[in-house]
């Protein structure tokens, strides 16, 4: 084979097969290279290629896979090329904006419906096949969002020949933006019905219809004879073996836009800053529209709800609905795996008791944490505790209005040790005393102190040599004293307003034991 035909220093090359064809007057068909990078993933993607060059073979002629190769725009890929492509992680998918910067980067990728076009007119190819074209999305009389599929057909002189549209584009309007760009239309077959890629009919019509392969010739024929440097689409329905599959996939399509749609309801966005590390730095999210996630939505999959093996739910969904997938669940005997979502979503199902009904939970850490937060404080507290009594001799936890919180070692009394252990002597079972906090008979002016002459009363007794209880109670008396004061400690705060008599001039709630070992 000779070497491939490049256009003076343009970055374009055509494989030895096309030239020769190309020279010889014989037929040729573009063909895209998306639908390998981007369209189905390896094995399958290479596999479809080179089934569909082999089909283009079998009818007597020579098929031309355009591709962007390291810069390089192939009109015509060796097998080598083409497995490639279809290995290739990372590829563009380029089209008439994006050749630019993969020439000018020595990019790879695939090309779509517009740039197999370019390729296919500046190689002298009048013919492109692929599966379906670009259009106008729903909405895009709005939002203009328009395939460049659709102003190539109105610039280039190819013939494009197509299944058609698919249904979760508008294709009434898709079909309205190429008779604005001066783009013939006609479908393939006895009648004007346009189809809809998986379906040989879209409810919209194309002006012209084709009957047999000559007219159709005779349409290209008269299209590039014309030199109107516009292109034209002949649209192939699906054929009558597949089209009861195809139908069912399009009824899919045209239920879920159907159902996606929801009047004065925005669909749910999210923006996520991310870090120089890939890491998450923040997020902002409308999501409103999970609100319309019910118990009465989800009861409508009831079926589908008795027959699962597993349920996964995830934050997003409202309080009231995780609820009551959980109580379905549990009535079914089905497991429910609950995904957190994030750090403020996580705690929904512990807002009630749902969360016992879960059998699987997959919380990052913070989400872990969150989650605890919802639990009894005391709860949360001893299990965060425990870890730290590997090497501490005593925790103190103030947990504001709830009191203090003492952690430790068993005294063997009924109480936790909380002077110094002598060295040499064993360590007890791991415990903690519950300590409520003294009612407050004084308007509170400032908190910020609290925590401090807490320790502080408690340090003094230990000091004494005083027992827990009358540290604790020695140090809840500071913390008292401080909430009443504007300053951090309350100058008044001495001995004498904490010491071991003034704790026993009170009654005291007894402490709670808990044992956390």
């Amino acid at each position: 084979m000779g070497r491939s035909r490049a256009y003076g220093n343009a970055p374009f090359r055509v494989h030895p097969s096309v030239s020769q064809a190309l020279a010889d007057h014989q037929p040729v068909v573009a063909l895209e290279s998306t639908i390998i990078t981007h369209g189905m993933p390896y094995p399958h993607n290479l596999r479809t290629a080179l089934e569909v060059e082999a089909l283009v073979r079998a009818q007597g002629a020579t098929p031309a896979t355009v591709g962007v190769i390291r810069g390089q725009v192939h009109v015509g890929l060796s097998s080598d090329q083409l497995e490639y492509l279809a290995r290739s992680e990372g590829s563009l998918k380029i089209s008439r904006r994006d050749l630019p910067y993969a020439i000018s980067q020595g990019l790879s990728g695939g090309t779509t419906v517009s740039g197999t076009m370019i390729a296919a007119h500046r190689a002298g190819i009048p013919i492109f096949v692929t599966g379906g074209i670009g259009g106008v999305h729903r909405g895009g009389e709005h939002s203009l969002d328009v395939s460049a599929d659709l102003t190539e057909l109105g610039r280039t002189p190819v013939a494009v020949v197509s299944a058609g549209v698919k249904s979760i584009l508008d294709i009434g309007r898709t079909l309205e933006f190429l008779e604005t760009q001066g783009v013939c239309v006609a479908t393939y077959g006895p009648t004007n019905n346009f189809p809809a890629f998986f379906s040989p009919q879209s409810g919209f019509t194309s002006p012209y219809h084709v009957r047999d392969p000559s007219e159709a010739a005779k349409l290209i024929e008269g299209t590039l004879c014309l030199g109107l440097q516009s292109g034209l689409l002949i649209a192939v329905p699906i054929c009558e073996e597949h089209a009861a599959v195809g139908q069912q996939i399009d009824d899919a399509i045209r239920t879920a836009v159907a159902e996606a749609r929801l009047a004065a309801q925005r669909t749910a966005t999210y923006c996520a800053v991310i870090t120089e590390s890939g890491e998450l730095s923040l997020g902002l999210g409308d999501m409103d529209i999970h609100q319309q996630i019910t118990e009465q939505y989800v009861s409508s999959f009831e079926e589908q709800l008795s027959t699962a093996s597993l349920v996964c739910l995830d934050g997003n969904l409202p309080v009231s609905t995780i609820d009551y997938v959980c109580a379905r669940a549990k009535e079914l005997a089905v497991s429910v795996w609950y995904e957190p979502t994030d750090s403020d979503k996580a705690c929904k199902p512990f807002l009630s008791e749902s969360w016992k009904l879960l059998a699987y939970s997959s919380p990052n850490l913070a989400e872990l944490c969150a989650m605890n937060t919802t639990l009894d404080v005391l709860t949360c507290a001893l299990a965060l505790a425990r870890p730290l009594l590997e090497h501490l001799h005593c925790l103190v936890v103030t947990l504001g209005s709830d009191g203090v919180l003492v952690c430790g070692m068993h005294d063997g009394d009924g109480s936790v040790r909380l002077q110094p252990r002598a060295e040499g002597k064993t360590r007890g079972r791991l415990c903690a005393l519950h300590y409520a906090a003294l009612p407050v008979t004084r308007e509170i002016v400032n908190v910020s102190g609290a925590g401090d002459s807490l320790a502080g009363g408690i340090l003094a007794g230990v000091l004494q040599g005083q027992d827990t209880d009358s540290c604790v109670r020695m140090g809840l008396l500071a913390a008292r004293l401080s909430l009443a004061t504007q300053h951090p400690v309350d100058p008044l705060l001495c001995m004498e307003a904490v010491d071991p008599g003034q704790t026993l001039s009170r009654p005291w709630p007894r402490p709670r034991l808990l044992w956390i070992d």
